[in-house]
């Protein structure tokens, strides 16, 4: 079932992602072009351009992404104790580390930089490393995943 999900989670996303999307549709509209329908093709690659010109101009990541970041704003003040420091995967350049045979932080490596300071502040506190898994050979990605 794990191996399940995984697989279709994968494909969802490949074909979900906002620029494969778009990709998907511009290539769609130049098969109805193809096919003669070119009112559809019109219309769909009039969606597309406004769309692309929306993203290209507009900060609409930042609008999506800013009222989750303010639901869960980073604490002032740490508590004095706590159980655990819980570190999600994921925040490395996988293709860069294989490359140099060295540990690359990508746009997640915050997550690194984060987790290391929380342990340093909390010495005694045990650290859980969630990394993402190939669910079919049940192995960690990347260098710094296997130097954990």
């Amino acid at each position: 079932m794990d191996t399940n999900f995984f697989t279709l989670s994968k494909v969802a996303w490949l074909f979900l992602t906002p620029g494969n999307l778009m990709i998907v549709l511009l290539v769609i509209a130049t098969l109805l072009l193809w096919f003669g329908r070119r009112r559809l093709a019109g219309g769909l690659m009039t969606l597309l351009s406004a769309a692309g010109l929306t993203l290209l101009i507009y900060p609409v990541g930042d609008w999506l992404i800013t009222p989750l970041e303010k639901r869960f704003e980073r604490p002032v003040t740490l508590p004095k104790n706590i159980d655990g420091i819980l570190m999600l995967g994921g925040g490395e350049d996988l293709r860069a580390s294989l490359s140099w045979q060295l540990p690359q932080l990508g746009s997640g490596g915050d997550r690194y930089t984060d987790a290391r300071y929380l342990a340093g502040h909390y010495p005694d506190t045990p650290v859980l490393f969630t990394a993402p898994c190939n669910c079919r050979t049940r192995k960690a990605k990347g260098i710094l995943h296997a130097r954990c």
